[in-house]
């Protein structure tokens, strides 16, 4: 290994001659600079190890090229947003095996502040540099330094900063599917305009399949996956041309008969009832089993659950009707039948419930649920009481008035072992924690962005072993944007993809629903979108480039 010097106007290799020592050879003469940091990448890919260099006096990077034989040829460059650099690092942040090149710029003075400048190296050289900055003050960074200093495996940076003398930690997330170019996983009927969807694999060969239902159309059509991992629509409409199901908001699939096979089920606004579809030894979902609803007194159910209530090892329905404030449960009596709904309790404190979801939200093992109110601005905890299997205590959690919430999602978004709840509104998202004495708002999280959500997902999206949420949203131009969470620090907005920017065959991107799924087997999760203006259903696919 050789050694690399540097003085105020030029550099020296000192040759390692193994048991003679080091030997200087000629030095590369830098005039009008001034050098002070200096490391080695081979920029061009030729097997050499080019020399890179901070010149303070003209503020930009020196390259020093070496050539066949070992003499250099100099050049300087200075990437986008270079103002005052005064140290360097080289270091493998991406774990590709080699080296990137960071830079501490100290900024100007009078200016916004100084930055860390990265930029990744691959096969082309070093690409565009992001600029990493700090928002909670004007900083001066004089060095950086690389480490994995959450945890997650993935390399973050430090720099240390001459005016506050304290050190500034920039996270590395992981590269999320939506950094992948969109395509369109399925196109519809012209149309169709999907509402909801559900993900599973419908045909039992061993891959993962789509139903999808489209109200205006009152379609429920599979997309059944081929063994190119390309979607072929299927023209059977489960609804049939019947009309005692129409206006069809949410679609689930369980295996709600405990046969092994995945079964559907439909919630139906316009006729007030729900469908129940049992899929055979065939893969067929052609029986209909049973149309579920309460004389009437199930009115506009628009959210659907599947969940074993009574602790009986079979899987009850539960539903909520939007125009009538109710929440109810179909018990299974077995092989698939279920029994009269039993109406649960609202309080008088639930109004349009638009969606129910089935955890168990206080781990005591029975399910519990929980309900967004879209007019009562709130979210309802119905906790089941462990002594009164099917009766439930309610907690309420209200909003701000007229804040509207529309979707729901359960984890342990806080990383204390304990589920919270998270909603999404007009207002964006607002999260509860759990805490002993029930839930506490203890967060908001904010964005600068206008909503009309659709859908709600909370799943470790960027692979650093926190639960992060997506949040879809329907005002125009559409969109989808992430909440990371951040270690200590709660959630922030980490991406932010417009439907402007989504190029699809439909070309409009508005999403209505979401599911983030391995969809083609290959170990990464892919996110799956219902395009309600596109007619299609949209993929973008996790890993592919």
């Amino acid at each position: 290994m050789d050694i690399i010097g540097s003085y105020l106007a030029g550099l020296v290799v000192f040759e390692n001659l193994g048991a003679a020592g080091f030997a200087a050879r000629d030095a590369v003469q830098l005039a009008g600079s001034r050098i002070r940091s200096v490391g080695t990448l081979d920029l061009d890919h030729d097997g050499r190890l080019d020399i890179l260099a901070i010149d303070t006096e003209q503020d930009n990077i020196v390259v020093a090229w070496q050539l066949e034989g070992g003499a250099f040829e100099t050049g300087r460059f200075a990437p986008e947003g270079l103002e005052r650099p005064v140290s360097m690092l080289l270091a493998d942040l991406t774990l590709n095996g080699s080296n990137d090149l960071l830079i501490a710029d100290a900024g100007l003075p009078g200016g916004p502040g100084g930055r860390v400048l990265v930029c990744l190296a691959d096969a082309a050289g070093l690409s565009g540099c992001e600029i990493l900055r700090r928002t909670d003050q004007i900083a001066s960074p004089q060095h950086v330094a690389v480490g994995d200093f959450d945890g997650d495996g993935r390399r973050d940076v430090a720099s240390v900063d001459e005016g506050s003398r304290d050190v500034a930690i920039y996270q590395q997330d992981a590269q999320t599917a939506l950094e992948n170019p969109a395509q369109t996983l399925a196109s519809l009927a012209d149309g169709a305009r999907p509402s909801s969807f559900t993900v599973a694999d419908l045909d039992a060969d061993g891959d993962l399949d789509l139903a999808v239902v489209s109200p205006l159309s009152n379609r429920l059509n599979l997309l059944l996956q081929r063994g190119d991992s390309s979607f072929a629509a299927q023209g059977h409409n489960l609804f049939g041309s019947g009309s005692d199901t129409r206006g069809a908001s949410q679609v689930i699939s369980a295996d709600l008969d405990g046969d092994g096979r995945v079964d559907l089920a439909t919630a139906n606004v316009e006729t007030d009832n729900i469908l129940v579809l049992l899929q055979d030894s065939q893969g067929r979902f052609d029986r209909r089993l049973s149309v579920l609803s309460r004389d009437g007194a199930l009115d506009g159910p628009r959210t659907l659950a599947a969940a074993d209530i009574d602790g009986d090892g079979r899987l009850d329905i539960i539903t909520g009707g939007s125009f009538s404030d109710d929440v109810m449960w179909f018990p299974q009596a077995a092989g698939g039948v279920f029994s009269p709904a039993r109406v649960i309790d609202t309080g008088g404190i639930l109004e349009d419930p638009l969606q129910l979801i089935a955890e168990d939200v206080n781990s005591d093992g029975m399910t519990d649920l929980l309900a967004v109110g879209n007019e009562s601005d709130n979210v309802v905890a119905f906790i089941q009481d462990g002594a009164n299997r099917g009766a439930f205590f309610l907690y309420n959690m209200p909003l701000s008035d007229g804040i509207a919430p529309v979707a729901i999602a359960c984890a342990d978004l806080l990383g204390d072992g304990l589920p919270d709840i998270a909603v999404a509104s007009l207002g964006g998202v607002d999260i509860f924690e759990q805490v002993a004495a029930g839930f506490s708002r203890r967060e908001v999280v904010v964005s600068d962005e206008e909503y009309s959500p659709t859908a709600l997902l909370a799943s470790d999206f960027d692979g650093n072993g926190r639960v992060d949420l997506v949040l879809s949203n329907a005002l125009p131009p559409g969109g989808i944007e992430i909440f990371s969470a951040r270690n200590g620090e709660g959630f922030a907005s980490s991406q932010a993809l417009s439907g402007a920017a989504v190029q699809t065959a439909a070309g409009v991107f508005l999403p209505a629903a979401m599911a983030y799924a391995d969809l083609d087997g290959d170990g990464e999760k892919d996110f799956v979108v219902a395009n309600r203006s596109g007619d299609e259903m949209t993929v973008f696919w996790g890993g592919r480039r």
